[in-house]
């Protein structure tokens, strides 16, 4: 496990895997997070707390590059299309349920399932990360629930019906989308 790492609630440049990451290009925890040679043209969309933060992509001079963030500049998003930053996901998720917790809430979906163009284009939201997680729960502990919260920037009913299942709401889909 990625030391320091509580999932995404624990993100901080002080972490030793972000510190690992910035050293080198071939470093085994670059990929962890995203990065840009060039400022994206989009560097200023997006931002969460205006007048707080003023961009969501940051120059590391230790890194030469440029890293994501969607909330705060010393916390650099993780790259959720990387298959090892799910497996780690997955594993955490499986500690806190060998530890007996009955499900998760995550927060602000959109910003997890997001996978950010670094060339200024549209970020495009990855429903498999959700369609993994649960998967993975339900086969863990049947009954643990995955209770998410899609915040104002966010997704429709219709997207998350047609993305959880196949067009309609089901039974045994694992996944319930309200909205009020």
């Amino acid at each position: 496990m990625l030391p320091g790492v509580l999932w995404l609630l624990a993100r901080s440049r002080r972490l030793p895997g972000v510190q690992e990451a910035r050293k080198s290009k071939k470093s085994a925890y670059r990929d962890w997070y995203v990065w840009s040679k060039k400022r994206p043209e989009n560097w200023k969309e997006g931002v969460v707390f205006p007048g707080v933060q003023d961009s969501t992509w940051t120059y590391d001079e230790k890194a030469k590059e440029y890293f994501f963030h969607r909330f705060y500049d010393f916390q650099p998003d993780l790259n959720t299309n990387n298959p090892k930053v799910r497996e780690e996901i997955k594993k955490i998720m499986g500690y806190w349920l060998q530890m007996g917790v009955t499900g998760f809430r995550l927060d602000a979906v959109p910003f997890i399932i997001e996978t950010p163009d670094t060339g200024g284009g549209e970020h495009e939201q990855d429903f498999e990360l959700l369609k993994d997680m649960r998967k993975f729960l339900q086969w863990r502990k049947g009954d643990a629930i995955m209770l998410g919260e899609r915040g104002k920037f966010a997704f429709t009913y219709r997207t998350c019906i047609s993305a959880f299942a196949g067009g309609k709401s089901t039974p045994g889909s694992g996944i319930a989308c309200h909205y009020r």
